[in-house]
């Protein structure tokens, strides 16, 4: 054999060992058992981008149910997790008392910048699972505070929707932006279902197509 044929096999042979090692290592990245399903897309890029772990080392859990606390906790993550600047001048949730809360950083990073609010008692129940209209106003707002508070609003009506008129006012404008965007599809062909919580599957496609929706 002469040398440049033996050197071409030589390269041949580390190239095939690498793609098979980067080939291996991909697959071991990603550890989910259960989630060879309609969003597994979407969950391997919450997981690779550190947008959410799984619930346990091999299980993700896509049926589960999302608090508002995870929920916000996954934005401020795609945000890049800003730091809180000045903890003091922060205002405070009454059923979040301290920062040793997981999600501390997350909630008042959104709250002082208009992505969240409290309820009407000034509570936040961060363990409560995420409503799909409230989503979708969060959704709404935090694409705002990347256009630096420029709004975008929407065409759409939602009339091929059967509940639509269930959407609770406040929640309207966001539930149409959303379709509108192609973020938030209907439970059926002619179904919203606004006041149904979202699933841990449901949030990370949700926000995976966020992630690619370009500014105004």
């Amino acid at each position: 054999m002469s040398k440049s044929k033996k050197a071409l096999s030589i390269v041949l042979a580390v190239l095939m060992f690498t793609m098979t090692v980067v080939s291996a290592s991909a697959a071991k990245a990603f550890p989910f058992e259960d989630a060879n399903m309609w969003a597994k897309d979407s969950i391997q890029w919450a997981y690779e981008n550190g947008i959410t772990n799984g619930t346990s080392e091999n299980k993700f859990s896509p049926n589960v149910l999302t608090t508002r606390a995870a929920f916000i906790t996954m934005l401020w993550r795609m945000a890049g997790e800003p730091p809180m600047i000045n903890p003091l001048s922060y205002s405070t949730y009454p059923d979040i008392p301290t920062e040793s809360a997981s999600y501390f950083e997350a909630v008042y990073w959104a709250t002082n910048n208009g992505i969240i609010f409290g309820y009407g008692d000034g509570t936040f129940r961060p363990l409560n699972a995420i409503k799909r209209e409230d989503m979708a106003v969060i959704i709404k707002r935090y694409y705002d505070y990347l256009n630096l508070g420029e709004e975008d609003s929407a065409q759409e009506t939602g009339e091929e929707f059967a509940d639509m008129n269930t959407v609770s006012a406040y929640a309207k404008d966001a539930v149409l932006w959303s379709l509108e965007k192609g973020l938030i599809n209907g439970k059926t062909e002619n179904t919203i279902s606004p006041k149904e919580s979202a699933t841990r599957a449901e949030v990370v496609t949700i926000l995976h197509r966020l992630s690619n929706l370009p500014l105004v």
